[in-house]
């Protein structure tokens, strides 16, 4: 798995794929951080579901601007994952 943080123009706000294993299940789901990467949490706003994402990307220059493609498609929030 390639793990990277990413990291925006807020250094308390970082984004990173989670590969973790839940009930027999891979989870490859998008997570952020708030207060410098000593929690993170899944984006309520995942269109993969929490199994699909592929990779990450964020907007070095805002907080807010996340990439995140699966297999098929690339899906793009300015909201920071949270619709």
């Amino acid at each position: 798995h390639e793990t990277k943080v990413h990291y925006t123009s807020d250094p308390n706000v970082l984004y990173a794929v989670d590969y973790t294993s839940s009930g027999g299940t891979d989870l490859r789901r998008p997570v952020r951080s708030t207060d410098r990467g000593t929690s993170f949490t899944p984006l309520p706003g995942d269109p993969t579901g929490g199994t699909g994402v592929y990779r990450l990307a964020a907007d070095p220059g805002a907080t807010d601007r996340v990439l995140l493609t699966d297999w098929n498609r690339l899906y793009f929030s300015s909201d920071g994952g949270q619709r």
